[in-house]
């Protein structure tokens, strides 16, 4: 699934979840049950806190940690430890990490890959600056770069060479995600309009995959067979569907079902997606899409969201089992859940996703400072 481990859910007190769905009346789960796990704290690299922004499926998660000196390092924690390696690339921002542990991202004026103890760079001096960065098993990077007059468009690099994607003239582009295919999701916008439309690259040319009768939509997801996930607009609503599109045609996951909007957050390989879809009530809940249907994971408390999903099909997100608690990370396996209350986040947690044993990984910000953690 792409982008890797990308899709993270910020959750505080107020904040609303997410939703995902394929077509097809919801149906419940039966009621699962609920065990706890435990998180264990990952170390930094000697200083007061440490940050993690993505993983990938073999557990390789990636971000920043402070070192003695206070300053921030790019780091890697390697599948299974918890001491942190340095990313030996000075004034790094690891953006992506694929299968292969290949790592991707910026540096002041430009883009660096760290493969095999081995780094590449690549310098465009007519960029000003590059955004988010996307990495496939191809070690083909794709991302957005900003050039000296604010204007914004999708690239791909590879083997030191940068190409542009197809923008129409007036209009930004900015990448979301690519797959093992070098196909590209996005989106266009235009200057002092906030609509965004989903596009997707591939052999040079740009598809527009178009709305849900909606003014705009937003790609979340590409996996190998060219399935794009993501939410549109609908029309005659404020609110938001999410969508599965693939071979030219754009399905509403919420037809068929009684929920009145949702986000896609995760699709995986074989066309699995989770989010969260928001209900009558007002609910916002998690939900798995799964053979053309949605499931509701029937999860303690009235709010959350799904937020990642391995190739197996487990699920990870977070909770409110109480309207007065904190987030509480979970983790969804055929019907048994699995809840991480500790340690108590006094601000936020951002769930950053699941490898494919099932291993959850947490960022928790708190008043202290702030840590990574990972289920034990």
């Amino acid at each position: 699934m792409y982008p890797i481990r990308r899709v993270s859910l910020i959750l505080t007190a107020g904040a609303v979840a997410l939703t995902v769905a394929v077509p097809s009346m919801a149906t419940a789960a039966p009621p699962p049950a609920a065990g706890t796990g435990r998180l264990v704290p990952l170390h930094s690299l000697g200083g007061p806190g440490s940050f993690a922004t993505a993983m990938n499926e073999r557990g390789d998660i990636i971000g920043a940690s402070i070192d003695a000196a206070d300053n921030y390092r790019a780091v890697v924690w390697w599948q299974g430890r918890r001491t942190p390696t340095a990313v030996p690339v000075k004034g790094a921002t690891a953006g992506a990490v694929n299968d292969k542990g290949h790592i991707a991202g910026s540096v002041p004026g430009g883009l660096f890959l760290w493969r095999s103890g081995s780094v590449r760079y690549l310098k465009r001096p007519a960029v000003a600056s590059f955004g988010a960065t996307f990495l496939n098993e191809r070690d083909q990077v794709a991302g957005t770069a900003t050039d000296r007059n604010d204007a914004s468009r999708a690239f791909v690099w590879q083997g030191g060479r940068m190409t542009m994607l197809a923008t129409p003239a007036g209009m930004d582009s900015r990448a979301v995600g690519i797959n093992n295919r070098g196909q590209v999701i996005g989106v266009l916008t235009r200057s002092g309009v906030s609509t965004e439309r989903a596009v997707l690259w591939q052999r040079g040319r740009m598809t527009e995959l178009g709305t849900l009768g909606g003014a705009g939509s937003t790609p979340t997801a590409i996996n190998d067979r060219g399935q794009v996930a993501g939410t549109s607009a609908v029309a005659g609503s404020a609110d938001e569907h999410p969508f599965l599109w693939q071979r030219g045609r754009m399905t509403d996951l919420l037809a068929g079902t009684d929920a009145t909007a949702g986000r896609v957050a995760d699709l995986n390989e074989a066309g699995m997606m989770t989010g969260a879809a928001t209900f009558g009530t007002g609910d916002s809940r998690p939900v798995l899409w799964r053979a053309g249907r949605m499931l509701d994971l029937s999860l303690p408390g009235h709010v959350g969201g799904g937020v990642d999903i391995n190739e197996r099909g487990d699920v990870t997100g977070s909770t409110w089992p109480d309207p007065q608690s904190t987030a509480v990370p979970f983790r969804w396996r055929k019907g048994q859940t699995t809840l991480f209350p500790e340690p108590v986040s006094d601000i936020a947690i951002t769930v950053i996703g699941i490898d494919r044993r099932g291993v959850v990984v947490v960022d928790q910000e708190t008043s202290n400072g702030n840590f990574v953690l990972r289920s034990a």
